[in-house]
């Protein structure tokens, strides 16, 4: 998982790996954090969210990982949040009868990384 690394210098972009390719992309998307490790997650956000495809490349083949990009439109201290499919758990696609679908879950802390704790999140 990383905070503000995957905009563009001016917010408004998305940065991907070298042949990475967007899957699917959505605009008006918000996004609530739980449990949060750090206030600048503090708040619904709102913004863009992209599905991307991640090579990685291990010794005799491809393993092909996804990876949920999500840019904030407000100018405010999260920029971008960025989870690979392999560091969350508990992820379920929620369609209810009477409102809108929304994909939650929890975001794992990874060993060395500047969060220690997991948390909730709700797209």
């Amino acid at each position: 998982m990383s905070v503000n690394t995957s905009n563009t210098p001016d917010g408004r972009g998305v940065l991907i790996y070298n042949g990475e390719m967007i899957l699917v992309y959505t605009d008006e998307v918000n996004c609530h954090f739980e449990n949060i490790p750090s206030n600048i997650f503090k708040g619904n956000k709102s913004g863009n969210l992209y599905l991307t495809s991640h090579r990685v490349r291990s010794f005799f083949f491809f393993n092909l990982l996804f990876q949920i990009i999500f840019i904030n439109r407000k100018n405010d201290s999260l920029r971008s949040f960025s989870i690979p499919f392999h560091c969350m758990k508990d992820l379920k696609l929620e369609q209810p009868v009477f409102g809108a679908n929304f994909l939650k879950g929890v975001a794992i802390a990874q060993p060395g990384g500047e969060y220690f704790i997991n948390f909730n999140f709700l797209m």
